[in-house]
């Protein structure tokens, strides 16, 4: 029924998109009085609002979705913005000289994850760990200079809200020099669960991107570090840490979270696993 609905919404928008397009060559509302001609900078503009049916945040539909010519991948955060919030609504402005109209599905898309990432790739500071560490997490680094710029730029961003993250490499790559190879990714979890709070053997809802850039949602497992004095995320219910074949970051592959309760996969679809994460939460908190 889900995708049902959002086919239908999606056919709404064309419509819509196709009306707004009419009337921009036309300068003229007078057949389609739906659509709100305004003025931005001394530019006519000309806007449609959909009212959205379905129920569920973010996209079922996966892969790239397009409108009128303007792509789900091509033209985000272009001509395409945000992702549709359940019963929520979708605007189509074309703006006089412009060269597409543009789409804002209304669900504001936070990027949790891809300021992790960005924080990652640009610290300089990894000192020893440019080859030796697999992992980098947060409740190590907030006791650490050597990760104080991928704090600082978590806080930079205003994500308040992430308490927890972590940046895991695959074995096969931690002979790398990040230094000389900055293009070497890392698998990453977050939560908005501050674990340093929690007991541990607690599951916790996480946010997962892989290196390879799919995304999953479930709930994590909290553990101990090897040595005791701080508490990771993993994803072993025995509570075992990244070491050796338990390999509790990965599959068999080393590529994906494996033993996660509840886990949902979005492909790349970003935006459906940061609403359903939302979601977990919402969940999670609710307990």
């Amino acid at each position: 029924m889900e995708k049902s609905r959002e086919a239908t919404d999606l056919a709404n928008v064309r419509a819509a998109y196709a009306e707004v397009m009419t009337c921009a060559i036309s300068e003229s509302n007078a057949d389609n009085p739906d659509i709100t001609v305004g003025d931005s900078g001394g530019k006519k503009t000309y806007t449609a609002t959909v009212q959205l049916t379905q129920k569920k945040n973010g996209f079922q539909t996966t892969g790239e979705i397009v409108i009128g010519g303007i792509s789900s991948v091509a033209d985000e955060n272009t001509y395409w913005f945000n992702y549709p919030q359940a019963l929520g609504t979708c605007t189509i402005t074309y703006t006089e000289g412009i060269a597409k109209p543009k789409i804002d599905w209304g669900g504001a898309f936070k990027g949790y994850m891809t300021t992790i990432q960005d924080a990652v790739y640009a610290n300089t500071d990894f000192g020893g760990y440019k080859k030796s560490s697999n992992t980098l997490n947060s409740t190590y680094a907030s006791a650490s200079t050597k990760f104080a710029n991928i704090l600082q730029a978590i806080d930079d961003a205003g994500f308040t809200e992430i308490k927890t993250w972590a940046a895991v490499r695959d074995p096969a790559d931690l002979t790398t020099d990040l230094t000389t190879a900055p293009g070497k990714k890392f698998n990453y979890l977050m939560s908005t669960v501050d674990i340093k709070t929690v007991n541990r053997g607690d599951k916790v809802p996480v946010l997962y991107l892989s290196k390879d850039g799919d995304y999953s949602i479930g709930y994590a497992t909290v553990s101990k570090a090897p040595d005791g004095n701080y508490n990771v995320i993993t994803v072993d219910p025995n509570g075992k840490y990244n070491t050796g074949a338990d390999k509790p970051y990965y599959d068999a592959n080393y590529k994906s979270i494996s033993l996660v309760d509840e886990r949902q996969d979005f492909g790349s679809n970003k935006y459906a696993a940061e609403a359903a994460y939302a979601k977990l939460v919402e969940e999670y908190n609710a307990k």
